[in-house]
């Protein structure tokens, strides 16, 4: 841990996101993504905030052993944590499942089949993913292993399926986009939802729809939306959104140092020059921190004097290089808001970087405080 960095998160905020979310989707409920210790934020903190202060009940992890975690750190209230892609769906993890209340996310054959035969798993409900064309994880809609699956489930005498869902590959993209294939999977999965109604299977809950998708309106009237990105406080589109949440942290650091530099002087390893006369300050963070070397000539447009991530990130160290030495620029002790709760700040960080934000959150090691406000 270090002094000289923390992450600020106002969970005022996330509520905020979360009103502001349903009053897009009204009547769907939400599938809250908090794998990836909550994109960076805190898993445990911001799912029980979002639970106890904010009524959601459904909570998304990547894997059975991030959702053991939430579940025994929130032991006292009833939620559903649903495991979506290191599921370790085995008979040594059959019993854990059933104990802890955890619901795997079934997207091969293989899984289904150990699932329908571990008596541990006829106490845990049936969630189905299909692939309509991602083309990662999901049970193929084809002709030949869709009725493989209904076959296998009617031997078993399991029809109800407690949720049904796929995953949009390119939802981040404009619908108008060449190539967009999004509406077209949610034409393929309202064909899969037909086929089991048809066979006579219940379904009570379907769900299709992640950040770019909510925000374009595709699949939010199905039972559940499953947003992550945009609860955080950015959009996932690439392009104008009329999403307008807040960026719950705000990533504070100390300057170290100070210096007035001439053009041309050397700094760091490799020695990059400066362009012009000014100021380098050096900062208290660096890539042992998860704060990306690919940062490097990242400008800082919300900061006063514009100033750019100049020469080489180093493990606990960075660069920022001031033009002048006036008025405006940090001293030694002073802490610079590297970006703030307005989204843009981030937004404005991935797109001269060419890192997503979600990866710019995620990455930030727990070397970096989280620092919580209620």
């Amino acid at each position: 841990m270090r002094l000289g960095a923390n992450l600020d998160i106002d969970l005022k905020l996330l509520k905020s996101n979360i009103q502001a979310l349903r009053a897009l989707v009204s009547k769907t409920d939400i599938l809250f993504m908090v794998k990836a210790n909550g994109y960076g934020h805190g898993m445990v903190p911001v799912a029980r905030y979002a639970l106890e202060e904010c009524g959601v009940g459904n909570y998304g992890v990547a894997t059975l052993f991030e959702g053991l975690k939430l579940r025994k750190a929130i032991p006292e209230r009833p939620f559903d944590i649903y495991v979506f892609s290191e599921n370790h769906l085995t008979s040594q993890y059959a019993e854990q499942y059933a104990h802890s209340a955890l619901i795997p996310v079934l997207s091969s054959l293989d899984e289904l089949d150990l699932f329908l035969s571990e008596k541990a798993f006829s106490r845990v409900p049936l969630v189905l993913k299909f692939n309509t064309g991602m083309n990662r994880l999901g049970l193929s809609m084809g002709e030949d292993e869709l009725e493989l699956v209904l076959s296998k489930l009617k031997n078993k005498g399991r029809r109800e399926i407690f949720h049904l869902m796929t995953h949009f590959g390119r939802s981040f993209e404009p619908l108008s986009a060449p190539g967009q294939t999004t509406l077209a999977q949610m034409q393929s999965f309202e064909q899969i939802r037909q086929r089991f109604s048809q066979e006579g299977f219940s379904i009570q809950y379907t769900s299709t729809s992640n950040s770019g998708a909510i925000e374009q309106g595709v699949g939010v009237g199905l039972s559940h939306v499953r947003p992550g990105l945009m609860l955080y406080g950015p959009s996932s589109l690439a392009t104008s959104t009329l999403w307008k949440g807040q960026s719950i942290s705000s990533l504070k650091v100390q300057v170290l140092r100070r210096m007035s530099v001439k053009k041309k002087t050397p700094i760091g390893y490799g020695g990059a020059l400066t362009p012009e006369d000014g100021t380098v300050c050096i900062l208290a963070i660096g890539y042992g921190d998860g704060f990306s070397t690919k940062l490097q000539n990242t400008i800082l447009y919300h900061l006063p004097g514009k100033p750019m991530f100049f020469g080489r990130i180093n493990m606990d160290m960075a660069q920022l290089f001031y033009t002048g030495s006036g008025t405006g620029i940090p001293k030694e002790g002073d802490v610079l808001e590297i970006w703030g709760h307005d989204p843009a700040h981030i937004l404005s960080m991935s797109a001269q970087s060419g890192i997503i934000p979600y990866e710019i959150y995620c990455a930030l090691g727990d070397r970096i405080p989280r620092k919580y406000t209620l």
